[in-house]
Formats: C-alpha cells, structure tokens, sequence
C-alpha cells in the first residue's frame, strides 16, 4: 500500500483495507452496527465482513485524531 495510506490502514485495520482500491475510494462511512459504506467512483458497495460497534467507533475516531480531539478541532 502507498505510504500515504499507512494512516488509514493502521487504523481500521490490514483486513478492513485489503481489498480497496484507495486511488479509486472517494469516501468510506461507518456507522454503528452497519456494514461500512465504500463510495468509489460512482459505485456504491457495502463491506459486508465488517461491523463496528459504538466502542469500535470511538477508538477509530479517537485514533484519526491521535488520542487528541481538541488538537483536531478546526479540522473536524
């Protein structure tokens, strides 16, 4: 995977991000216990291997802001 993506994959995991096209992906949603939503191009699919919980989401969220939310603030 490209450097720039090493972020993202240490987050959500190699297994979430095995099979996505990252020069291609658009947007990524996750809700809680609904399969996430992959927006690529104009193609719209659901990883149906994974489920997040309200916990999983809050540490995903927490770790795209380096365990600092108040640091990201203004980006959020």
């Amino acid at each position: 995977m490209k450097k720039r993506y090493e972020k993202l994959i240490s987050v959500l995991g190699k297994n979430f991000c095995e099979n996505l096209d990252f020069d291609k992906t658009n947007e990524i949603r996750i809700a809680v216990n609904k399969f996430p939503l992959i927006i690529s191009g104009t193609k719209r699919f659901f990883l149906e291997k994974n489920v997040f919980s309200a916990f999983d989401l809050n540490e995903i969220f927490s770790a795209f802001c380096e365990y600092s939310v108040h640091a990201f603030k203004n980006d959020i």
